[in-house]
């Protein structure tokens, strides 16, 4: 559907950065029925501390993490 294009987008840019959802760090995901519709491009586990190198601390990644997901679950 056309209107679920700045969703997926959404969801492929937090898989980018974030990496696919596992078992191993989201127990369930695979019920999930999009998980069960869809093929995703496999993107390795968290990116941000790459992306953003020295620019944050340990505590700015993990409000930058908390931030993402957040953002990612009030879209669903």
């Amino acid at each position: 559907m056309a209107g679920d294009a700045p969703s997926v987008a959404v969801m492929v840019f937090v898989m980018q950065e974030l990496g696919t959802p596992t078992e191993k760090i989201w127990p369930g995901v695979s019920e999930l029925p999009a998980m069960k519709k869809c093929t995703f491009t496999e993107y390795p586990y968290n990116q941000l501390r790459s992306r953003f190198g020295s620019l944050l601390s340990d505590r700015g990644f993990d409000l930058l993490n908390k931030y993402v997901s957040a953002q990612y679950n009030t879209m669903q």
